[in-house]
Parts: C-alpha cells; sequence; structure tokens
C-alpha cells in the first residue's frame, strides 16, 4: 500500500474518531489504536494520536469553556503532571498485560454495573482527585493509556455532559502538552508523525466538530449511556491487550 492510499484510510479513520469525541468528549484512541498500531511504527502510533489530537481537545475545551471548572481540574493534573515522569521511568519494569487486565475489569464492571442501574459514589475529599489523576498520569506515562482513571472518576462524580467534556478536555491537554514533551525527548516525534498529521489533524477536527455540532440532540441520559458503551468497548479492547500475544 503506497503512502498516498494509506493516509486517506488512516484519515478516514480520525475523522469517525473524531465523530466519536465530540459527541462523548472521549473514544478517539478506542477507535484509532487498533487501526494504526498494526500499520504505523509503535512508535509513531501514540505520538501520531497526540499530535494530531490535541487541536480537537482544544476545539471541545473552547466550546465547553462556561462549564469548566479549574477548582476541579488542577488537583487531577497537578497529580498527573507529578507522575508521568514516574511512569516514563518505570515503562520498562512493568508487565502491562497486568495493568491492562486489571483496567479491563474495572471498566467492565463499571459499565455493566452501571447499565443496571447502580451508581457508586466514590468517597468524597481532595485526595481521591490526587489519586485519580495520579493513575493516570502514571499509567499515561508508562503505556500511553492515561483515559480510563480520569474517565471512571468523571463518572462517579456525576458530571453532566457539559462538565464532564470541559473537565476532560482540560486535563487531557494539560496531559497531551507534557507527554508530547516527553515524545519530543525520546525521539519519536519524527518526521514521518508529522507527515501523517497533516491530514490526519484536520480529519480528526472535522469529525469533533461535527460531533459537538450534534449535541444539542443528545439528551443528558443518552449521553450517559453512549459513555457507558464507550467504556465498556474501552474494556473490551483493554482485555485483547492484555492477552495478545
Amino acid at each position: 500500500m503506497n503512502f498516498e492510499s494509506q493516509t486517506l484510510q488512516i484519515a478516514i479513520a480520525f475523522l469517525f474518531a473524531g465523530l466519536v469525541q465530540g459527541v462523548g468528549g472521549f473514544g478517539s484512541a478506542l477507535i484509532l489504536a487498533p487501526i494504526l498500531i498494526p500499520i504505523l511504527d509503535i512508535r509513531v502510533a501514540p505520538a501520531l494520536m497526540m499530535v494530531s489530537g490535541l487541536p480537537s481537545l482544544i476545539f471541545i475545551l473552547i466550546r465547553y469553556r462556561t462549564a469548566l471548572s479549574w477548582k476541579t481540574v488542577w488537583p487531577l493534573s497537578a497529580a498527573s503532571l507529578l507522575m508521568i515522569p514516574a511512569g516514563i521511568l518505570m515503562a520498562g519494569h512493568l508487565n502491562v498485560r497486568w495493568i491492562y487486565a486489571l483496567l479491563s475489569f474495572l471498566l467492565i464492571a463499571f459499565s455493566l454495573s452501571s447499565w443496571t442501574g447502580f451508581v457508586f459514589s466514590p468517597p468524597r475529599g481532595r485526595w481521591i482527585a490526587f489519586l485519580a489523576g495520579g493513575c493516570s498520569g502514571f499509567l499515561g506515562g508508562a503505556c500511553n493509556t492515561d483515559g480510563p482513571p480520569i474517565i471512571l472518576y468523571g463518572n462517579c462524580s456525576q458530571w453532566n455532559s457539559r462538565e464532564f467534556k470541559s473537565n476532560l478536555q482540560a486535563f487531557f491537554s494539560v496531559n497531551t502538552l507534557m507527554l508530547l514533551v516527553s515524545h519530543f525527548f525520546a525521539g519519536n516525534l519524527t518526521s514521518a508523525v508529522f507527515r501523517y498529521a497533516v491530514w490526519t489533524a484536520p480529519a480528526l477536527l472535522a469529525g469533533t466538530v461535527f460531533g459537538v455540532l450534534l449535541d444539542p440532540l443528545i439528551n443528558q441520559k443518552t449521553f450517559r449511556k453512549i459513555c457507558l458503551v464507550l467504556l465498556l468497548g474501552l474494556g473490551i479492547r483493554m482485555v485483547f491487550l492484555a492477552i495478545a500475544p
């Protein structure tokens, strides 16, 4: 497959991933990772998702800025930034299969129990926010998987759709900038990443804009169901990562 046709297929995947991101506030990696990792270098795929994803994160953040609560986000981001370097340092010493297995159990159990109407209320206090943010940062640094802890935290905290999208994008924007710096020093921001990003970043942004335009048509109950489906899909993907050869 030549570069042009491969890039077109990847751009279409980014367009659909952007639609999911715009509707649910997360989930683009759930769509992109299984597609990109088999066809791109293992160092190129995560860096490309971050470079291309940053404009979409900023767009959603600006769109829902009035719902953003920095009081909520700052302990999550502070703990994450502290733990990203620790995750990077530990990356070569961890059995990531066990991490994926644990995350898959948590995500699947949470999504299925929530679907039945069970509402889990985590302990209150700033320490739980530091714990969620710290876990997210550590996993982001160790295995490029910073989403699950913070998404679970947002769901358990019962953020409404606007709060969920704004708080999540603010957190992921800070995380992405830190991880991009890490990728730069690791030599992963190669020319190949930016060659693809010229096409994939606009595609992801276009899909995101369309997804956000659908927001007025989606009520809170439907939004919660969309999030639970995405969480279940993320959990199932973690199962495959845990058992992959």
